[in-house]
């Protein structure tokens, strides 16, 4: 009888180098999900509460605007920084935006609401579900998706994670 360890490798192809990159992976994607989840509950009441259901769809058309703007603007970044600094900057961009959200929400004014609205929607299409930005694909340059194969790491990897 095969350990869960050696069974896991076999159905997922891990190699014995890649094995913790992939675990601590797999925590950073589940901490990117469960603050955009977190916040995405948070964002709603807020704005909810404070502004009002009826101003929800000029938010949708922002939204979309803005996340155009992010769409036209990322590539070039990643161009001209490179993969490794965009997302460490993406990150520390996350990290002080949440903390001056949490200050400026107490503020007197609804324009926090709007903002906080558009930038949690930037904010999941950015770091959880970025097209080919998936965490293992900087990680594991090595094992780059390949969609024609079924048994690659990080397509199987990220086939799990757009299917939860």
């Amino acid at each position: 009888m095969r350990s869960p360890r050696e069974l896991f490798r076999s159905i997922t192809e891990i190699r014995e180098r890649e094995s913790d990159r992939l675990f601590m992976m797999a925590g950073y994607l589940m901490l990117i999900i469960t603050c955009y989840t977190i916040t995405k509950a948070v964002r709603d009441s807020l704005f909810i509460v404070a502004v009002g259901p009826s101003q929800l769809p000029y938010l949708y058309i922002l939204s979309a605007l803005c996340m155009g703007v992010v769409s036209a603007i990322y590539p070039h970044a990643l161009r001209r920084i490179g993969l490794y600094s965009v997302i460490r900057l993406t990150s520390l961009i996350a990290i002080s935006n949440l903390l001056a959200f949490w200050w400026l929400t107490e503020r007197p004014g609804v324009l926090w609401f709007y903002v906080l609205y558009v930038w949690v929607s930037l904010f999941g299409a950015i770091t959880a579900s970025g097209p080919g930005l998936s965490p293992l694909t900087f990680l594991m340059p090595e094992r780059r998706v390949d969609p024609l194969r079924g048994s690659d790491l990080v397509g199987w990897w990220e086939g799990l994670s757009e299917a939860g």
